[in-house]
């Protein structure tokens, strides 16, 4: 801790501030814990000391120490920063009021006060220059409607989660330069507010509740042409708000999960040429998936499951090489999984579980190099597991589970181990041969048990054949070094058991052991 005198003014008020908000019991105090680095009151240039940011002149311009259990009275001499730029205090437990001797934080840009006790906002009506203001959370909402209206220069605001009624208030009607705007699970549900603000980019009204009233006035949307990002989620989607959406075609990220959309136009993907995310997870959508989804050439992340798709995977989503996740779980799909998704080489997970895909696992998918989540379970898929499976050595979770795979897990697979894998799961299949290439793919058994003690592994599914007929005995003495081994099933196995409680027993974080 420092000793002496603060070095000048900026520094001395700090050591105020750390005082005053009850610093002695931050959940953070240092930039880097590891060095004791960057510590409050500590002997490091102040400059470095958690949160704070300075100019080249030695002054504070910015101070953010979002959730770090500040207490006590926000002080009045905070107005004292006077080359403050960015402020962020969110999601702390602190009391007090923005006074107007705020006026003197000229240069400030960027407010964040949410889920804070502050219960006065009066002071805000003196910072005309502010650019970002972040109330989310916030338990005094009407106080707001008499400070808003001196902002005519705010560019984002977030009042997410206040009691708002079902009306944008007038104060942010006539913020016309706003370009972001997030009222999260508020109770407004009457877009006639929003016919003004046509600079919106950004726009985040999702609810919580899915049973809210319908949207009134849905066509104002239509005339937000420049918004490049709109969520919806949980929020009644009717036909009409549907259409007055297509017309947005510089969108490039649309959430409307949980809603009710049934089927999508044929227009749907033409309308948003530049779109990059669409969340539709559990949005009720029918049919096939539409085979001129390549009209959105830019996706990255396409996210259907939960849905109730019919038909084949289009072979036109082979075509989106900007894909990163590729997710269709739980929906209704039928044929075989198009050998072409193998040049989808951006993918990071790929995600086709609970569906009704034919078929033999196709050997383009070890192309799939950035691969970290490869789930395919509770499908029909038949055949051998892939031999270039093995190559995925970026895979963390493989789940092959609930298929009608046959033959022997390659060692290639099991070798996966010894990358990046963590989680495998092959059981209820038809699988049979030998457990031995489970263990990292490495033939010489004496090297297995400190390679295995390597793994940090939460839980390691041994399920894998649901009809073995061979199994390495020597594998089971290797069980006593994984340490980590929480859960372990060997279900639905012939597995001999007459070794089972001399080579588990040792393991002694183990409290789940099943064996069917």
């Amino acid at each position: 801790m420092r000793v002496g005198r603060a070095r000048n003014v900026e520094e001395q008020l700090l050591i105020d501030f750390y005082d005053a908000m009850g610093g002695s019991s931050w959940t953070s105090q240092c930039s880097d814990y590891r060095r004791s680095e960057g510590c409050w009151l500590s002997d490091d240039p102040y400059c470095e000391w958690l949160g704070v940011g300075c100019d080249v002149n030695g002054s504070v311009v910015s101070l953010v120490l979002p959730n770090n259990m500040l207490l006590g009275n926000l002080p009045e001499f905070i107005a004292n920063f006077t080359s403050l730029v960015t402020l962020d205090l969110a999601y702390n437990s602190f009391t007090g009021t923005i006074s107007p001797t705020w006026g003197a934080l000229t240069h400030l840009r960027s407010l964040d006060l949410s889920n804070t006790l502050v219960s006065n906002f009066s002071g805000l009506a003196e910072l005309p220059n502010l650019r970002n203001l972040s109330l989310a959370i916030l338990l005094y909402p009407d106080v707001l409607d008499n400070v808003l209206a001196n902002l005519k220069h705010l560019e984002a605001l977030d009042l997410s989660f206040p009691g708002l009624g079902k009306h944008i208030p007038e104060a942010i009607q006539n913020l016309t330069s706003l370009r972001q705007l997030r009222l999260v699970g508020s109770r407004i549900n009457d877009l006639a507010g929003l016919r003004n603000m046509v600079n919106l980019e950004y726009l985040d009204m999702s609810r919580f509740d899915p049973h809210v009233r319908i949207l009134q006035h849905p066509e104002t949307l239509s005339r937000l042409t420049k918004l490049q990002y709109l969520a919806l989620s949980r929020t009644p989607v009717t036909s009409q708000i549907l259409n007055s959406i297509l017309p947005l075609r510089n969108l490039r990220n649309l959430h409307l999960a949980h809603t009710n959309l049934s089927a999508l136009p044929d227009n749907f993907f033409p309308s948003f040429p530049a779109l990059t995310l669409l969340d539709l997870r559990k949005a009720n959508v029918h049919g096939e998936i539409p085979a001129n989804i390549i009209a959105s050439p830019m996706l990255s992340e396409l996210l259907l499951q939960d849905n109730n798709l019919r038909g084949s995977i289009p072979e036109g989503i082979c075509q989106l090489q900007n894909l990163t996740i590729l997710n269709l779980t739980n929906n209704g799909l039928v044929g075989s999984i198009p050998p072409c998704l193998g040049n989808i080489t951006s993918l990071t997970i790929l995600a086709l579980g609970i569906n009704s895909l034919v078929g033999e696992l196709p050997d383009s998918l070890g192309d799939l190099q950035n691969l970290s989540i490869l789930d395919l379970r509770l499908n029909h898929l038949q055949g051998n597991i892939s031999v270039s499976l093995g190559q995925l050595k970026n895979l963390t979770e493989l789940n092959l589970a609930g298929n009608i795979l046959t033959g022997q897990l390659p060692f290639e697979v099991g070798g996966l181990f010894q990358e990046s894998l963590v989680v495998l799961d092959a059981s209820n299949n038809f699988l049979a041969g030998e457990l031995e290439l489970i263990t990292m793919g490495n033939p010489n058994s004496h090297l297995v048990p400190p390679l295995l003690s390597l793994l940090s592994l939460l839980s390691l599914l041994f399920s894998l054949f649901s009809l073995l007929s061979v199994f390495s005995l020597c594998f089971l003495s290797v069980l006593s070094s994984l340490s980590f081994l929480s859960s372990l099933s060997l279900s639905l196995s012939s597995l001999s058991l007459i070794s089972y409680p001399y080579h588990i027993g040792p393991i002694k974080q183990l409290h789940n052991r099943r064996v069917i």
